[in-house]
């Protein structure tokens, strides 16, 4: 199988991108894995964020760094009143995460952008 195909988990029967959007879509989550050091599966992310978007509205995104206590903090940053700087302070990036903010900046401007929680 080539990089980038879809197929059904347990199977090898081959899925399509869009097929396979329609189906998450459905689910109450979706998970998505990643190398945390590598700027392609981030953007791969972002785009299968905006995929699942184009299907249904009440997408929220969540990140496994962030412990709930700074979930008022993500909030601030989708609603526009802090700069990058002052949000990557206030989320403590250096604390609990350490990758590389230039990795995930993308998709969280994504979030704020399109104002998804």
């Amino acid at each position: 199988m080539s990089a980038g195909t879809w197929f059904i988990p347990g199977t090898a029967e081959p899925v399509s991108y869009a097929d396979i959007l329609a189906r998450a879509a459905k689910q109450q989550a979706v998970l998505l894995g990643e190398s945390h050091d590598k700027a392609e599966n981030h953007r791969w992310q972002m785009h299968v964020c905006a995929g699942l978007l184009a299907h249904r509205r009440d997408l929220v995104i969540g990140f496994e760094m962030f412990p709930a206590r700074l979930n008022s903090v993500l909030a601030e940053w989708v609603a526009g009143t802090l700069s990058e700087e002052e949000f990557l302070d206030k989320a403590e990036w250096g604390r609990v995460w350490g990758f590389a903010a230039d990795l995930y900046m993308p998709i969280f401007r994504f979030a704020r952008d399109l104002g998804l929680r």
